[in-house]
């Protein structure tokens, strides 16, 4: 029988998110082309500055719920009911991906929308994340 393991869910559930944000900033940047040739993607439909934000604010809410869900999983009852101990690996992950979720917002408020070289950096920039993020998955590990 096939067994289901909590950080196969959550590193799956993760870098689905992940690529779906990836799929949406790749379209911004192409929005031109894809008007010339009358393709209907979402960028075209609402517009690069609207998928622009609806991305980069969707990937660094993926970060940050997960950042919070793993910092509130570092910390373990002890043997003394009083103290809490704290799971090094995963708190360190979970300050990176805040830090990782800081960055991204940070980096966004520097981007022209319509300016599709510009928002190509930024895209290309998601990817620098998305392998960071990739890194840090096996200090997860139990």
């Amino acid at each position: 029988m096939l067994r289901m393991y909590p950080e196969s869910v959550f590193a799956n559930v993760f870098f689905a998110i992940f690529g779906l944000v990836i799929a949406l900033m790749k379209d911004v940047p192409d929005i031109s082309g894809d008007t010339e040739n009358n393709i209907q993607t979402f960028s075209v439909r609402l517009g690069s500055k609207t998928m622009f934000r609806v991305s980069t604010y969707l990937l660094a809410t993926l970060l940050t719920t997960f950042s919070l869900g793993i910092a509130s999983l570092s910390v373990r009852p002890s043997l003394f009911r009083s103290l809490g101990m704290i799971n090094l690996n995963e708190a360190f992950v979970a300050a990176a991906g805040l830090g990782l979720a800081y960055d991204v917002l940070r980096r966004s408020k520097k981007v022209d929308p319509n300016d599709s070289h510009a928002v190509f950096d930024y895209y290309m920039s998601t990817w620098n994340v998305f392998y960071a993020c990739y890194l840090l998955l096996p200090l997860l590990r139990r």
